[in-house]
């Protein structure tokens, strides 16, 4: 493998560690899934800000198709780091519940 070259899947970690200083250490499986769930969350904005940019109506369907898609790819990966103990949500209190729906109710009166 050349200097900059990433390591393939399946490729021999060994022969990856023997090959010398300076190369980077394959990605642990976590670092992988983190990766992944960052990329959704890119992917998702993009595909965000194209539909609303889009001007033809096929051209907005498809894109709104793989936006739900990639919304979907992303809660999955997400749960499964979740499981695992590497993605850690607390479960909000009712007090910051009620102030985020006093909040927005209020907001909602000022568009009026």
């Amino acid at each position: 493998m050349n200097a900059g070259e990433m390591p393939y899947f399946g490729e021999d970690r060994q022969a990856n560690r023997q090959a010398g200083a300076g190369q980077q250490a394959p990605m642990s499986e976590q670092d992988m899934t983190q990766d992944m769930l960052g990329c959704q969350k890119a992917l998702a904005n993009g595909y965000g800000t194209l539909i609303l940019e889009a001007s033809c109506p096929q051209l907005r369907e498809i894109l709104a198709q793989n936006w739900r898609q990639t919304v979907e790819d992303q809660y999955a990966i997400f749960e499964q780091m979740r499981t695992r103990g590497w993605y850690q949500t607390p479960p909000a209190q009712q007090q910051e519940i009620m102030a985020s729906q006093q909040q927005f109710a209020q907001m909602q009166m000022q568009l009026q």
